[in-house]
């Protein structure tokens, strides 16, 4: 999954005071959501770096005249030094949004803005990606975007786009693995199925649970976290698998919500995972 940043939310909203607090407020937003993206990369439209952003400045003076690669940076600014490192190899080599849409006939209308074929916010629909803009312009606020798009013939209709202004926002989104102890290895009892990837999260008590479903704490890097990140949506279930080449023997999990804001999971038959459309989009990861 793609992160797009949104080109139309650059409306000269910054000033000279802040203007790299709002980058990196950009920047920890897409750090945020980056686990959640499985490899995706981050994509700009050509037009980004000419859009305005302090005042009738455009974005690509402030790339320019700004020192992004201070080797005495403090570790705060290291995601904005990333993220213009970023930008900038985008706008040099692409490809660019507008570029990856331009074979794609579709029409795409939000608010008051009719016209918006080849945009960011097309983008996150045609290639399933997540948006993410400048914070401070009224048309884009946090949260869900309604878009109106269609592609080919299709008649136009809404669609939900997942959209982010901040990291605060970016952090709740994730899902997070939270071991259920009837699925502890050592004390798992049938029908219940025992979860050998819980051992990276021992010892572990209601305390800690209640820690690890707060999204304003970091997610520990286990290898069930992981899988539960790029898991592969159900109905209210996700599925993921592993594969050990060397043994030829895969693996695949399923992972319940629990209620309370998090995700438990254990092992389970290719049978019982939810299609067999599922299973050829886990494999095709291969």
């Amino acid at each position: 999954m793609d992160i797009l940043i949104n080109e139309r939310s650059f409306v000269g909203q910054a000033r000279y005071y802040n203007a790299r607090n709002a980058m990196r407020a950009m920047a920890d937003t897409i750090e945020a959501l980056k686990p959640t993206c499985c490899g995706g990369q981050v994509l700009i439209h050509s037009s980004l770096v000419h859009r305005p952003f302090i005042e009738a400045q455009a974005l690509s003076l402030w790339l320019r005249s700004e020192d992004h690669t201070r080797e005495d940076a403090p570790i705060e600014d290291l995601p904005t030094q990333a993220l213009i490192g970023i930008i900038l190899d985008a706008f040099s080599r692409g490809p660019y949004i507008d570029e990856l849409l331009a074979d794609i006939a579709h029409l795409c209308a939000y608010a008051e803005e009719q016209d918006l074929e080849g945009s960011a916010l097309a983008g996150a629909i045609c290639l399933q990606g997540l948006l993410v803009s400048l914070d401070g312009c009224a048309a884009f606020p946090d949260g869900e975007l309604k878009v109106h798009f269609c592609q080919g013939d299709d008649p136009i209709k809404p669609h939900e786009v997942k959209h982010f202004t901040s990291p605060r926002s970016a952090r709740r989104t994730r899902r997070r693995y939270v071991p259920h102890k009837k699925h502890h290895p050592a004390r798992a009892k049938p029908p219940a199925s025992p979860m050998p990837l819980d051992l990276a999260y021992d010892p572990i008590d209601d305390t800690k649970r209640a820690w690890l479903r707060n999204p304003e704490n970091p997610a520990p890097d286990t290898e069930a976290q992981r899988l539960l990140d790029c898991a592969e949506p159900g109905e209210k279930q996700f599925y993921a698998r592993t594969y050990d080449r060397r043994r030829r023997i895969e693996t695949f999990y399923e992972f319940q919500p629990d209620a309370a804001g998090g995700y438990h999971g254990y092992p389970v038959p290719m049978s019982e995972v939810l299609t067999a459309e599922v299973v050829r989009r886990l494999r095709e990861r291969e």
